[in-house]
Formats: C-alpha cells, structure tokens, sequence
C-alpha cells in the first residue's frame, strides 16, 4: 500500500457546506424563529384578551350591585364638555368617575379633576340622606367584588381600570346593548377609534 493512500485512510476528507446549504439551513431557522414569535404573540394576546374580559364581568357585576344600592347605574361624565376639550380625556376620566362610585365616592375630588362635588351622591330617593352610611354600605358590597381583580388591572394611583393591555378602559353608562352600561377596551391596538377589534363587556 502506497504512503500516499496510507495518509488518505487516516485522514478522510471532510465534507464541507456548501453555500445553498448554509442559505437552506439559516432561511429554516428563520422559520422556526417566526412560528414561535407568532405562537407567542398569540399566546399572549389570548391572555390579554381573557384578562380583559374577566376584568369587565367583574366591574359590570360590581356595576350592577351599585345600582341595587343606589337605584341608578353609576354616571360617565359628571362635567360638561366646556371643562375638558380631550375627548380621550373625558373618557378616561369617565374610568376615573366609576371607579370613585364603585369605591364609595368621596365629597370633593381628591385630584381636583372636577369643579364641583360629585352629584350622584345626594339626594337619592331609593337611600338615606346620611351619605356617610351610604358610602360604608357600598364599601362594604363592592369590596368584596372588587377584590376579585387582578391587582395588575388597577391603576390607584388615577383609579383607572386597565385592560389586559394595560390600558384604561372606557366606561359609558349608556353606551350598551339596551343603553345599558358598557366597559370598552381598545383591544390590542389600544386605540378605541378601529372598533373591529374593541372589546365590549357583555358582547362576546
């Protein structure tokens, strides 16, 4: 045997990857990489969208326990429009007001947001007149419910309420089937003006 076909035998040719093989196995990663990003936003989306929903169920039934109490559906604006020019301001403050109620309302605003008491505290047929009474009442029935939420959907410092994108949600009290009350989310865009993708409490 040759020394030559010696050296062969103990060092075999290794084969290469060729250019197409290399651009074949990085467009296949690539793939991958994209099918898993896209499983992943979805995963993520469909949290969202069930924390959202969950968040609203919650709120509406709080709403509706508000209104056995106070024999009305808490208000969305408690100022006219010559205070606050932002109609996307007015909206969150909309948030701002039902969360006030649900927690048992307070005589003056404490973010001096509004330039007068809140009216739905007074002079309410279906209750007493003892508006300190009134308010432990509702404390009492909606802190339960509320406690149910996510501390992750509550924004206190604004007392707004967040959807599963952690953005305020629009609250309009007869902005609903039947003008009864509604709690939008904007959905993943977070922009309540492409409605397709809104998210409506009671809805779905």
């Amino acid at each position: 045997m040759s020394a030559n076909r010696k050296m062969n035998m103990r060092h075999p040719r290794r084969h290469a990857f060729t250019l197409i093989e290399l651009l074949v196995a990085i467009v296949i990663i690539v793939i991958i990489i994209a099918m898993v990003v896209s499983v992943a936003n979805y995963v993520f989306e469909e949290a969202a969208r069930k924390q959202t929903q969950t968040t609203q169920n919650i709120v509406m039934t709080a709403v509706e326990e508000y209104k056995k109490l106070m024999g009305q559906y808490p208000a969305d604006v408690a100022y006219t429009d010559q205070y606050v020019s932002d109609v996307d301001a007015i909206f969150r403050d909309s948030n701002t007001i039902l969360m006030l109620c649900l927690l048992g309302g307070v005589d003056d605003d404490p973010m001096g947001m509004y330039p007068y008491k809140h009216p739905w505290f007074y002079d309410n047929p279906n209750e007493t007149q003892d508006r300190e009474r009134l308010q432990v009442k509702i404390k009492k029935a909606m802190g339960k419910k509320l406690g149910e939420l996510s501390p992750d959907v509550l924004d206190t410092s604004n007392f707004w309420i967040l959807d599963g994108w952690e953005v305020p949600m629009r609250y309009e009290q007869f902005g609903g089937l039947g003008k009864r009350p509604v709690l939008i989310s904007a959905g993943p865009d977070g922009s309540f003006e492409t409605e397709d993708d809104n998210i409506r409490s009671g809805e779905y």
